[in-house]
């Protein structure tokens, strides 16, 4: 069986992919990478998440789910299992960045991925069957910058605590130039939007 780690990485932009811009033809991907024998599969995530974007030291991993199938490569059939993770990261990541990852899996000559921010509905769009197949587990986006803050430790608690509080603010401000009401459930949305 082939155990895969895949993370879904977001921040107020949306959701990191990449792209590999020595191969075109290779499709859109978001990070993760093989599990290794007898490796845990939470740490096979931090451990390709770190390996592949460059950015190292991540916490606040959460389980969304994992899926199972069959495929036939070279005329035989091998069973994969995937693993998705959710991972909020901070808003002040640039745009775009280039990475090397220098260990791909086989010893192969180390491979530059593109990294950039596209928006949830985009990537049900460009992401292939495999790595967007859990796309519908990700936390509402305003939900983004609650784990954020709770993940954050103590050297970026106050940083995050602000991001939130300047977030609100916004969405406050909104709600009172357009006359929106506040709604603290799912359930009165859908309530008030069947009324």
């Amino acid at each position: 069986m082939i155990e895969k780690a895949l993370i879904y990485a977001t921040n107020s932009r949306g959701i990191l992919v990449f792209d590999e811009p020595d191969f075109p033809e290779v499709p859109l991907q978001v990070p993760g990478g093989t599990v290794e024998e007898g490796e845990p599969v939470i740490d096979a995530a931090r451990r390709e998440f770190g390996e592949e974007t460059g950015l190292i030291d991540r916490t606040g991993f959460r389980l969304l789910g994992d899926s199972h199938r069959t495929f036939e490569r070279d005329g035989k059939l091998h069973n994969l299992h995937r693993t998705y993770f959710h991972l909020s990261l901070e808003d002040g990541l640039p745009d775009t960045w280039d990475h090397f990852e220098t260990t791909p899996s086989g010893g192969r000559a180390p491979i530059l991925f593109r990294f950039f921010w596209i928006d949830i509905a985009s990537a049900w769009a460009r992401l292939d069957l495999g790595p967007g197949e859990m796309l519908d587990r990700l936390p509402p986006i305003w939900n983004y910058d609650l784990v954020l803050a709770e993940s954050a430790g103590p050297k970026h608690s106050k940083k995050a605590k602000v991001a939130l509080a300047r977030r609100l603010a916004v969405v406050m401000h909104r709600m009172w130039v357009d006359g929106s009401e506040f709604r603290r459930t799912k359930e009165e949305n859908i309530a008030n939007s069947a009324a």
